[in-house]
């Protein structure tokens, strides 16, 4: 058989059987679809990923010294797991919206996975150091009224007494000890004397307090450690009032 009869044979069945050519216009408009996708899902799981990052700057991650916690433990406790669903969710997403544009399937799947986790983590990043990570998790309080904030699971992970973290405000201050007002609405008397207190902690009225030690009585707490109720980690061994 021919080139020519081959032809002929060829365009005889896409006539019998009513083959039409696709429209150009579709393929551009999936193509341009599949990377508004991909920006769309890598913007928005770089606003999930800075709320991930609000969480762990809200974390302690050398309470594992202290309660055999570690620091991915703290993270998970304080961080509502919506977060990482979303991320995860619009990581997928972003893949998906590679693979249908315009030559994107050819990319690796290593390089794709690359561009869509370095682009989030970028956006993320950048998005937290500008307040909105902290800003977002607000956001979600108001929008959503069965939504649990980070600001709120710190309040329950801090305010174990028994097992030796507290936190609450300051009311008044001595040599030896404080008065401190928890998240509940109860006065506690804190012994200061051996305390090590941050760097960052301004012990004064007003002032909230994250507090390690040990429960004395049913409102007296020892303080071992004065940690300002922000995130941050332990800067030195050793501080004087």
């Amino acid at each position: 058989m021919t080139n020519n009869d081959l032809r002929h044979k060829i365009l005889e069945i896409i006539k019998e059987s009513d083959i039409k050519p696709t429209p150009r216009w579709v393929f551009t408009l999936r193509s341009t679809g599949g990377w508004v996708s991909f920006l769309m899902a890598v913007i928005l799981g770089g606003l999930a990923f800075s709320v991930i990052i609000y969480a762990i700057q809200q974390s302690d991650f050398n309470l594992g010294d202290h309660f055999g916690h570690s620091g991915l433990e703290m993270v998970l406790s304080i961080l509502p797991f919506i977060w990482l669903v979303l991320v995860v969710a619009f990581f997928l997403v972003s893949i998906l919206g590679i693979r249908y544009s315009w030559k994107g399937y050819k990319l690796p799947l290593l390089k794709q996975v690359g561009w869509s986790i370095g682009l989030s983590i970028t956006i993320g990043t950048l998005f937290f150091i500008a307040g909105g990570g902290g800003w977002l998790d607000s956001t979600f309080v108001k929008a959503l009224g069965a939504y649990e904030s980070i600001e709120e699971r710190k309040m329950q992970v801090w305010s174990n007494p028994e097992e030796g973290y507290h936190s609450g405000i300051i009311e008044q201050i001595t040599e030896e000890s404080l008065s401190l007002r928890d998240y509940e609405d109860k006065v506690w008397t804190i012994d200061i004397s051996d305390a090590w207190i941050a760097p960052p902690v301004m012990l004064e009225s007003g002032e909230r307090i994250k507090l390690l030690g040990n429960k004395r009585g049913s409102s007296t707490f020892q303080a071992d450690e004065i940690r300002p109720w922000g995130g941050g980690k332990r800067m030195g061994n050793k501080s004087n009032r």
